[in-house]
């Protein structure tokens, strides 16, 4: 029975290699959940038109979400009018620009309809102009509401969603082809039953159908392009492209508006992202002293040298001080020995007192005014939690404090801890 169970195994796996190469049936069906590209009795999947598909969109289908969306839908919203980006004047006398570009949002908005990740953005840009109607373009790359974990996690959730609205992406294997290939793989696990000796095979049989289904389970509901997804990033890589031997209108500087959008979310517009590039993940912006102004974010951390040395010094200093002086202890320098335990004593007591004297003379909880300008979240392991952080713009200081916030985005910031004085 074990050459059967070779056999059906590999013949299973053959199968499901082949179902995965060939594509479903492109006949008119009904169900299947939304984004399937299915349409109702007689009809055919309409493929949308490549202007009608968000940028972002198309950076999903180019597989870029992560890096690109995010910014090609700033670019692609700026094109339509939903906020203006202007270039940074020069200072008095030069004619070099300085400083960051500014996004300016208008009085009144353009109108037309927008997906739930381009309204989620547009939310951002208004919360980050504020009243004054403004912010610098770095400025949208961070500071965003409950965290920049949370709120990327959703846009990505959405961008996913508007795209098998569209059709433009469907399962690797459709529900009936993964129940095919459970159904046939309790050939490969029943042949396996009576192989194994000592009442095993049942065991051997239960492993190996739990871990077809996880493959086939796993494998069968991620996403791929349709046929009408490859379609639209295939005319968008060949517009931006352009011409066979010739620039496309984004890669030679013109052709503007959405076209840059869709360029930023292939890659091939890196000038129209590095606008609205924060530059370093230490430092964010503030508006809570009347202007922007960007700040650095104090930590408490040292560099991975100074880390490491001060690790091994605390990890061999005790060991070696106290080896010294049992070495001085049992070649005739007993005294000397005995000054240098005392020592060790005395740099205790010294060392508790001002542990002591701190903390009544700098209350562990500092309470004042300020703005959060960021919210993070540090993701824990299996013995440790989740932390939440909270940078804030106390309006006095040429630093923003770093402090642990709860979950909701509340809490306190401890002096001898976390947040110090600089």
């Amino acid at each position: 029975m074990f050459p059967v169970a070779v056999m059906a195994g590999a013949g299973w796996l053959f199968l499901f290699v082949v179902l995965l190469i060939v594509p479903p049936s492109p006949g008119p069906h009904e169900g299947g959940g939304q984004g399937e590209g299915r349409t109702a009795r007689g009809g055919r999947a309409r493929t949308p038109e490549p202007g009608d598909v968000p940028p972002a969109v198309v950076s999903l289908l180019a597989r870029r979400l992560d890096r690109s969306g995010f910014g090609a839908t700033l670019v692609d919203l700026a094109a339509r009018g939903w906020f203006e980006v202007r270039a940074p004047a020069g200072a008095a006398g030069s004619a070099r620009p300085e400083g960051p570009a500014l996004c300016v949002v208008p009085a009144e908005t353009p109108g037309g309809p927008l997906t739930p990740f381009e309204r989620r953005v547009v939310a951002h840009v208004a919360l980050r102009a504020g009243a004054r109607g403004e912010v610098p373009a770095p400025a949208l790359s961070d500071g965003f509401g409950g965290g920049e974990t949370g709120f990327m996690s959703a846009f990505r959730e959405e961008v996913d969603a508007e795209a098998r609205r569209l059709g433009l992406t469907r399962s690797r294997l459709s529900g009936r082809r993964i129940g095919l290939l459970l159904l046939l793989l309790f050939v490969p696990a029943g042949a396996l039953i009576p192989v194994a000796a000592h009442g095993r095979g049942l065991a051997y049989a239960g492993g190996l159908y739990f871990a077809g289904l996880w493959v086939a389970v796993g494998v069968g509901v991620s996403r791929r392009r349709s046929a009408s997804g490859k379609a639209v990033l295939d005319h968008w890589r060949s517009a931006v492209a352009g011409p066979p031997g010739t620039a496309g209108p984004a890669a030679s500087g013109g052709g503007g508006g959405r076209v840059v959008a869709y360029a930023a979310a292939l890659g091939a517009a890196p000038a129209a992202l590095a606008v609205f590039a924060q530059g370093s993940t230490n430092v964010a912006w503030s508006s809570y002293r009347g202007s922007w102004q960007l700040l650095e974010i104090e930590t408490n951390t040292w560099s991975w040298p100074w880390g490491c040395a001060v690790s091994v010094a605390i990890a061999l200093g005790p060991v070696l001080y106290f080896a010294a002086a049992i070495w001085l202890g049992t070649h005739g320098m007993v005294l000397l020995a005995e000054e240098m335990t005392g020592l060790v004593v005395a740099a205790g007591l010294a060392g508790g007192l001002a542990v002591l004297a701190r903390r009544a003379a700098f209350p562990r909880v500092a309470e004042f005014d300020g703005q959060v300008i960021r919210q993070w979240m540090v993701s824990g392991d299996s013995d440790s939690e989740d932390e939440y952080h909270v940078a804030i713009d106390d309006g006095t200081r040429d630093k923003a404090w770093a402090c642990p916030s709860a979950p909701n985005g509340t809490g306190a910031c401890r002096r001898a801890r976390s947040c110090t004085s600089g």
